[in-house]
């Protein structure tokens, strides 16, 4: 019989066996280079901290208080993410606005933002 180049018990072409094969050793590939690199910047991380002469024991006995503080600093920093994002929503509608009124409240407060430099807005 003049049948196709079938793997006959699994129904699958061998062209098709060789591209999931190479798929599948990306895939390795990628999770062993992604573990690599994360424990290298482990690992640099770690010799910086030493080379730094920093106090691991004075680390430890704040570190409640440093991780509360990390807290803190993450949630301000998407509250101050989320509320950027609405005024630059806000901004972009009023320049695109055809009411002059809108797009001039608009204009100035973009100008002014994008015209200070961001440690002057920091302390405004």
């Amino acid at each position: 019989m003049n049948e196709p180049n079938f793997v006959v018990e699994r129904g699958i072409p061998p062209e098709a066996l060789e591209v999931m094969e190479r798929t599948d050793a990306r895939r390795r590939n990628f999770s062993r280079n992604l573990k690599i690199s994360i424990a290298g910047m482990v690992l640099l991380l770690v010799l910086g901290l030493v080379v730094l002469g920093l106090d691991f024991k004075f680390m430890g006995k704040w570190l409640g208080f440093i991780l509360t503080g990390l807290g803190f600093t993450l949630l301000v920093s998407i509250l101050a993410i989320s509320l950027a994002c609405v005024f630059s929503v806000i901004g972009a509608l009023g320049r695109l606005s055809r009411n002059p009124i809108f797009n001039a409240m608009a204009t100035l407060y973009v100008s002014l933002i994008r015209g200070t430099p961001l440690l002057v807005q920091v302390y405004m």
